[in-house]
């Protein structure tokens, strides 16, 4: 109800009087799952993966509501519907994963246990504190015309928007700014019933 956060008595009390105890069997410390025999999740499942997970998985997302549980090794490949078999995804990288162009593995019931990779094998994962440290001698001046300095993502894939942080137009100073002519005046156009010449001007006017 609070993502995990304490909540007031008076709000647990009400919830307790009008609420249903569903008890989950362990083995060795291990909720029971159902295997093979379904492929759809109950919702006793679904309950434990989405209080485990809080959110999509993938790194770096921070998805929490409508989210889907994903199969890692497949149902139709002998995949288990239990709960180290099963992770948290948004509609988007579940998606992505479908379509092949991530792939996870591992051991989804510990923080740190997934790999995600993308479709050429290269890891994905949010950088790490000393990737995104300024270098000792300082940041370097920026230049547009200097390709060296081109961002290249950790995750080798394509830049996304979502990768960069683009400056304001004063940060980048004033040779790299280019003058915008102004526009030049539209010419002025008689219609006859303006001309001078024309004896009916005057008696018809169209807006």
């Amino acid at each position: 109800m609070s993502g995990g956060h304490a909540i007031p008595l008076r709000l647990l009390g009400r919830f307790i009087s009008d609420g249903t105890v569903r008890p989950v069997w362990e083995t060795e410390g291990t909720p029971v799952s159902v295997g093979r025999a379904m492929r759809i999740l109950p919702d006793r499942t679904r309950r434990l993966i989405t209080d485990r997970d809080r959110g999509c998985r993938f790194p770096g997302c921070t998805t929490t509501a409508f989210t889907e549980v994903h199969h890692l090794e497949a149902w139709s490949d002998g995949g288990r519907t239990d709960v180290d078999n099963q992770v948290l995804l948004c509609p988007t990288h579940h998606d992505g994963i479908d379509r092949g162009d991530h792939t996870i593995t591992v051991d989804p019931t510990r923080p740190d246990g997934l790999v995600v990779t993308n479709r050429y094998g290269l890891p994905i994962r949010p950088p790490r504190p000393g990737e995104t440290a300024p270098p000792p001698e300082g940041d370097p001046d920026f230049d547009l015309d200097d390709t060296r300095t081109a961002y290249r993502p950790p995750t080798g894939g394509p830049l996304r928007w979502t990768d960069l942080e683009l400056p304001p137009d004063t940060a980048l100073g004033r040779r790299h700014l280019t003058a915008v002519p102004p526009p030049e005046p539209e010419p002025e156009f008689v219609s006859w019933l303006d001309d001078p010449a024309n004896p009916d001007r005057g008696l018809v006017r169209v807006l």
